[in-house]
């Protein structure tokens, strides 16, 4: 009896190994077969940058909500320098050139605080230096313009970044020779800016700037200055002060020379083309004569065009706006062209830049 008793215990004893060695077995397998489906989703993620994941706690993935909040950290990181997130945000399958809610991308934001490596890996990675936003419609050469960080307009111009005769024309008339120097090295300037540039350095009042300027343009072999004398008469016509709802000019005579002066501000002088043509840096100005007397004054600013009335003594300055001019110009019809109404509070563009908006665009981290 003693002897069965002990048999169906051992039996007993060997079913219970027996179904804690099957279940150790049956959980060893769901382990390794869970391991193996992490190794091979964890592999698709790295051959697959759009499931990458470089935030930690964030699975990146392809659905809107993640492309908004990758889209701020890529951008955020730019700002603050953080070289390492924007490579990471660029391996994840972010565009170099994907746009904030006012247009702006990472490179306004690292020329707009002079994160000299982070503009320099983002043009390196396609970046567009010339993409405008929608808030100041402005690019990332004009923050950089701004800011005057050399390191990163260099980089920027040489990398197809636009207005290069306008940084040009700034140094030689604030006599830097060698940021003039520098950006003469890149080779991309225009010659009819070069010429506009070498004949303005002709006017900076340093001699020795004046020099050491002339000198670099020496080796172009650009076409010979053009010198206009202007006489007592000729400078008479020209003095005096304009103005548009825009804008007030005053032209004034020093030395026998031609001088500019913006709303009160620093006169500069002026470069005479002809007896009525004059250039400063790359802007252009043009008088209009009627009885021996400017009555108007066209300055070209780029690609803007304004006309100044001369101001005469006792008198209002006659109402002139170049919005309305353009209407004006592209009207097809102009019988039933109405004029437009006189805007006397801000506009919506002016609404759009206000300061308020500022953090919005520029970021406050």
């Amino acid at each position: 009896m003693g002897s069965s008793v002990a048999n169906q215990n051992e039996i007993r004893r060997f079913v219970i190994a027996m179904g804690l060695s099957l279940l150790l077995i049956s959980v060893c397998r769901s382990a390794f077969a869970q391991q193996a489906n992490q190794d091979a989703k964890t592999k698709q993620s790295q051959n697959d940058p759009a499931k990458a994941s470089f935030i930690p706690g964030v699975v990146v993935s392809r659905d809107a909500s993640f492309e908004n909040l990758t889209k701020a950290s890529f951008l955020r990181a730019a700002r603050n320098g953080d070289l390492e997130r924007v490579k990471a945000g660029l391996a994840s399958g972010i565009d170099v050139n994907v746009q904030s809610d006012y247009g702006a991308t990472a490179l306004f934001f690292a020329c707009d605080r002079s994160q000299e490596e982070v503009v320099d890996f983002l043009l390196k990675n396609g970046a567009d230096p010339n993409i405008k936003d929608s808030f100041y419609d402005s690019t990332p050469v004009s923050w950089s313009m701004m800011k005057g960080n050399q390191t990163i307009i260099l980089n920027l111009l040489k990398n197809g970044g636009e207005q290069s005769e306008t940084f040009l024309a700034n140094a030689v008339m604030s006599g830097d020779t060698a940021f003039a120097g520098k950006i003469l090295d890149l080779k991309v300037v225009e010659q009819k800016s070069l010429v506009s540039a070498r004949d303005s350095a002709m006017g900076l009042k340093d001699e020795k700037k004046r020099e050491e300027i002339l000198a670099l343009f020496k080796p172009l072999n650009l076409p010979e200055p053009t010198i206009v004398e202007l006489n007592e008469k000729d400078l008479s016509r020209l003095v005096g002060k304009y103005s548009n709802e825009r804008m007030n000019v005053e032209i004034s005579s020093v030395d026998g020379n031609p001088m500019i002066s913006f709303g009160g501000n620093t006169p500069a002088k002026l470069l005479p083309v002809d007896k009525t043509k004059f250039r400063l840096g790359t802007n252009e100005f043009e008088f209009a004569i009627s009885n021996e007397k400017a009555d108007s004054l066209t300055c070209i600013f780029g690609e803007q065009k304004m006309v100044l009335d001369a101001v005469v003594a006792g008198e209002p300055p006659k109402p002139r706006t170049d919005k309305v001019e353009t209407e004006k110009v592209v009207a097809k019809d102009p019988v039933k062209a109405k004029p437009s109404p006189v805007n006397v509070g801000p506009s919506k563009a002016d609404l759009g830049v206000s300061s308020e908006n500022w953090p919005g665009f520029r970021g406050t981290g």
